[in-house]
């Protein structure tokens, strides 16, 4: 959601309306997305950060709890924790 909504709570969404709303009232991500070479990139994810996806017919809120990010070559270890409401 970005800053586009920035009095939004994730802990008060309790119905699938409220997520509809979010994902209308919502500036798109993908008109800010970067580019590498010819591919759009998401910019970095942090802890926090809540995203409205768009599935088919079905609407879900994703919040992101936790980020691991290893830095050791090789180590594939890197992950996110998320909490998903739908």
């Amino acid at each position: 959601l970005g800053n586009s909504l920035p009095d939004f709570n994730f802990d008060n969404i309790t119905t699938k309306e409220a997520i509809l709303s979010a994902f209308e009232a919502a500036a798109p991500l993908s008109e800010t997305l970067p580019n590498w070479g010819s591919f759009k990139v998401s910019h970095e994810v942090a802890e926090g950060d809540i995203f409205v996806v768009k599935k088919g017919e079905k609407y879900y809120l994703v919040k992101v709890d936790v980020v691991v990010e290893t830095t050791v070559l090789g180590d594939n270890t890197d992950h996110y924790e998320v909490s998903i409401k739908y």
